[in-house]
């Protein structure tokens, strides 16, 4: 009796053993997935890459803003920059690191989180000398009338306070469903030429169509365009800056 018992435990051991074995490779599959899961800054969605490739890209990342700005950032402290826009914006300061100047701007907004949040907290900021930037619509190109009646009705408020104003066209997007680079010139056009005199125009949309980009989904660049941007828009700013 007792040696039927114990060959009953043996085999029942030895069932267990083999299904453990059985989902190891599962397991072993799904800990390696959560560890190479990352966030896509701005976006909330989660995808899953490797922990090798994961780590390639923060290297390469550290390696672009080391080496691959066009400019030095240094040079530009003793300006007071503002940059007002959405998602895009949010991604450039990011990829930049840019910590000194003053950046107003968050994901998959347009022309309503204009007004109501970014323009109140533009005009509690801004001072004499100030350089604001906005580039804003890709969210939503259906409201061209009403960014630019809204931004001639602030100019005078902005003249008074001794602001420089810059409105950074739309910039190209590649192979997107929602959004044509057409829309985009047409909204552009539109803005280029009924603006109010005084904004000063920075067409970054036709530098980066000469000099290339980069998307990682067809409307958000990756990190070496997003310099790129950063670095034209500061050395623009520099010639023509008429406070000094």
């Amino acid at each position: 009796m007792r040696r039927n018992t114990k060959i009953i435990i043996l085999i029942v051991f030895l069932a267990v053993l083999t299904v453990e074995l059985m989902l190891l490779p599962r397991v072993v599959a799904l800990t390696k997935h959560r560890r190479g899961v990352v966030r896509v800054h701005d976006l909330f969605e989660e995808t899953s890459a490797s922990p090798e490739e994961e780590v390639a890209e923060e290297e390469s990342t550290e390696t672009a803003v080391m080496y691959d700005l066009e400019i030095d950032p240094a040079d530009y402290l003793d300006k007071d920059i503002i940059f007002v826009g959405d998602s895009r914006t949010v991604q450039m300061q990011t990829a930049v690191q840019d910590n000194t100047h003053t950046f107003i701007a968050e994901a998959r907004m347009g022309y309503y989180w204009f007004t109501e949040t970014a323009v109140p907290e533009i005009n509690r900021r801004v001072e004499d000398g100030s350089h604001l930037i906005i580039n804003m619509g890709v969210n939503d190109l259906n409201n061209v009338e009403k960014y630019i009646s809204k931004v001639n009705d602030q100019m005078n408020t902005w003249r008074e306070k001794g602001v420089t104003v810059y409105y950074a066209s739309v910039n190209p997007v590649s192979n997107y469903p929602d959004v044509t680079n057409e829309q985009i010139d047409a909204f552009n056009t539109a803005l280029q030429e009924r603006l109010d005199p005084g904004v000063i125009w920075i067409d970054s949309n036709s530098y980066l169509k000469e000099k290339g980009y980069s998307t990682a989904d067809g409307v958000h660049y990756r990190n070496n365009t997003y310099m790129d941007l950063y670095s034209f828009y500061l050395s623009f700013v520099e010639e023509t800056d008429v406070s000094e």
